[in-house]
């Protein structure tokens, strides 16, 4: 979360911890790096320095994240940097307007911040464990052999695209790519993933029936460029782009739909762009005798 108002590291730890017990943002590898820099892009900044969670230790070349105590395994420090202006600069700020880099700044200063629900990798200390008092008794369990095949129930604003066996929802709503993925996510899902031809042919189908012509889905390579993923964390063993992209631009990493003369096919774009979307149910649908399908 990028704040909108200023305030020294101090408040930010504090800040962060009372909204939604986080942290002062910690970027410990390139992938998460351009994970934020996409993030704060998307909300329209290119120009805003913000508090990342590194503090220096001992002389200027050690440096930790203050969340987990460890050293940098990777550096992305703007030209000249760190330098320790006045020799009191042992905090620092990610820039907007420097594509992401860094930049030594002194801890009482005013300046944005960037906050996180926990530290990335963070693994609980202890891992309770429970010692079973007696020998359980294992019951047999009948075999229930069912008389039909159930058909699957989307859960409310969900349809059923025939031949998929998953539930979706078209949002008309003009949202960036981030935007449209927390969306899902509170919807129960996630920008959809498409990963067969006999899949995107149902999708496009039914976009088409809706008259859609540029719809976000989940697919990006944020995390590395060239490097294509799902975001509901399918696998990618399918594309199936226009003739020319993926255009490999430094700006363009979140993927959509795009529709021309009847045909449906993949463009990435910059995810700040704003465009309407297509949520996937997590969890496919709800086994039941009843079901709404989009022939």
């Amino acid at each position: 979360m990028a704040t909108t108002f200023q305030s020294t590291f101090e408040g930010f730890k504090t800040y962060c911890g009372i909204n939604g017990n986080g942290i002062v943002a910690i970027l410990p590898t390139l992938a998460t790096s351009r994970w934020f820099y996409e993030y704060v892009r998307a909300w329209g900044d290119t120009s805003r320095s913000y508090f990342i969670g590194g503090n220096k230790v001992g002389d200027v070349t050690q440096w930790v994240w203050y969340s987990t105590n460890s050293y940098f395994t990777y550096f992305n420090w703007d030209s000249g940097q760190p330098d320790n202006t006045f020799g009191s600069e042992g905090c620092m700020t990610y820039n907007q307007d420097g594509n992401g880099r860094w930049n030594d700044y002194a801890c009482d200063w005013s300046s944005w911040g960037l906050c996180q629900a926990s530290p990335i990798g963070f693994v609980p200390s202890v891992t309770p464990t429970i010692a079973p008092t007696a020998t359980p008794t294992i019951t047999p369990v009948p075999t229930i052999v069912p008389t039909a095949v159930p058909s699957i129930y989307c859960p409310p604003g969900f349809a059923l695209i025939a031949g998929t066996g998953y539930c979706y929802k078209y949002v008309s709503t003009l949202l960036n790519w981030f935007d449209a993925e927390r969306n899902c996510n509170i919807l129960g899902g996630h920008l959809t993933s498409i990963t067969s031809s006999s899949q995107a042919s149902y999708i496009h189908q039914y976009l088409l029936s809706l008259g859609a012509t540029d719809v976000w889905i989940g697919g990006n390579d944020i995390s590395m460029e060239g490097n294509f993923t799902w975001i509901d964390g399918s696998h990618w063993v399918y594309g199936n782009w226009w003739s020319g992209e993926p255009g490999y631009y430094d700006t363009e990493h979140c993927i959509s739909t795009v529709q021309s003369w009847g045909t449906f096919a993949w463009s990435d774009s910059p995810c700040s762009s704003t465009k309407a979307s297509l949520c996937k149910y997590v969890d496919g649908g709800i086994v039941s005798s009843k079901s709404k399908s989009i022939q």
